[in-house]
């Protein structure tokens, strides 16, 4: 079975053994996040009742992640990756088990649940940049996308099966159960990625040429430094059209198709009145379109990838506008497969060509302002939240649904920058 995926190229990465061990961690921290998403979502609605809620929680995330993201992509290029990852598992482990003690003890409240997403969005804010610029470090360039696309399609394949066993939790058990189970998936992650050298190889390269100094003293120099690199991250950015225009799209996408997945247990609960397992089976369907969208996308040759990007975003408008306007819970199903495909492919696109077109000196800060981007983006789903509890959340996703559609269109006709991007 080994020499068969070894043999296949939709699989070539896992020749690499520190691959194989971090994706391992990966579908750890994977499962932990995706759980995350399912279980504080449901909690929060069933506390309040409110989109406006689920707005804040969105919000509790973005608010760090908007601040330290910078630092975190300074972490990303001057300190050991896997160290930075491991210290963010761990922290976001412990904060899940404490949220499970206050339920267990019967005290839990939206506030807590509010201090979970600001914890949670601290770490996420210094693991993903060095999450996402280890994977070159690790494969090499020539494998850079077939690596991107695994990562994705483990993302997905544990959403196909994380949010469903947390929904039939939240359904049939104490609630304080699936934060138990968050918290051991979050330090198994740290444990897995053990395996995995302290350096990579990019930084053993440049140790070479280093001269020997203290551990302490080579922390102060990089703290000095810090300001300095992230102001150089954005001149970098201003200075390369192509980034910065990949950027920009990716804010504005992101902004229209992230409240699908952060006000769902809204529309499950009022439009498709069902309760919290098919919270988690529709979570499941548009993770296994995903799955499959991202082992397409991991065969496919390096060419022609911003206009897959822009096929992939016509996909999402149309699928989630087919989403927004039924009550029926097949279609709701059939749709919710299809918007997986569209989410997975602008997604791993947007990662893919960001890490190709950045210089591998800068390419743990860019990756931060690109997660920062996920922070800013939580403003607009508050402010959609909040559409949703005055027009209704089926008029919401309809407004979202037709601005991703109106750009994806706009990106076709008078964009032939990014349509000829490979």
């Amino acid at each position: 079975m080994r020499n068969m995926i070894n043999g296949a190229s939709t699989f070539e990465s896992f020749h690499e053994h520190d691959f194989r061990w971090y994706y391992i961690a990966m579908i750890n921290q994977n499962s932990a996040m995706n759980i995350s998403m399912v279980a504080r979502s449901f909690v929060a609605y069933e506390i309040t009742g409110s989109f406006t809620a689920l707005g804040l929680m969105a919000l509790s995330n973005a608010i760090p992640m908007i601040f330290f993201s910078p630092i975190g992509g300074v972490f990303a290029d001057r300190f050991p990756k896997r160290l930075v990852l491991q210290g963010g598992q761990f922290f976001d482990g412990i904060a899940s088990v404490v949220v499970a003690v206050l339920l267990t003890a019967g005290i839990l409240t939206f506030t807590h649940l509010l201090l979970m997403g600001l914890a949670h969005g601290a770490a996420v804010a210094f693991m993903m940049p060095s999450r996402n610029s280890m994977i070159p470090e690790i494969v090499g360039e020539e494998r850079m996308m077939n690596a991107v696309a695994l990562g994705t399609a483990s993302m997905n394949g544990t959403r196909m099966v994380a949010p469903a066993i947390a929904g039939f939790m939240l359904a049939f058990l104490d609630w304080s159960w699936v934060f138990y189970l968050m918290g051991f998936l979050y330090l198994a992650a740290m444990l897995t990625m053990m395996p995995i050298p302290i350096n990579t190889k990019k930084q053993i390269k440049n140790e070479i040429h280093t001269p020997a100094i203290s551990k302490w003293n080579k922390v102060v120099d990089n703290a000095k430094d810090g300001m300095n690199d992230i102001r150089d991250a954005v001149k970098y950015v201003r200075a390369t059209p192509v980034i910065g225009m990949i950027l920009l799209i990716h804010l504005f996408v992101s902004t229209l198709s992230m409240p699908y997945q952060h006000l769902l247990p809204g529309f499950v609960k009022d439009v498709l009145f069902k309760g919290p397992e098919w919270l988690g089976t529709l979570t499941a369907i548009t993770a296994l379109g995903s799955f499959i969208c991202a082992l397409i996308v991991a065969s496919l040759p390096n060419r022609q990838r911003g206009m897959l990007f822009i096929v992939g975003l016509l996909i999402l408008g149309s699928s989630m506008l087919a989403f927004s306007v039924s009550s029926i819970l097949w279609i709701a199903v059939v749709t919710s497969f299809v918007i997986g495909i569209g989410q997975t492919s602008r997604y791993s696109l947007t990662s893919v060509l960001l890490m190709s077109y950045t210089e591998d000196a800068f390419r743990g800060r860019v990756m931060s302002i690109y997660m920062m981007e996920f922070g800013l983006v939580s403003f607009g789903t508050f402010a959609i939240a909040i559409m949703a509890d005055v027009v209704g959340i089926q008029w919401a996703f309809v407004i979202t649904s037709l601005g991703l559609l109106l750009i994806a269109l706009y990106l076709l006709i008078a964009v032939p920058k990014l349509r000829n991007l490979d």
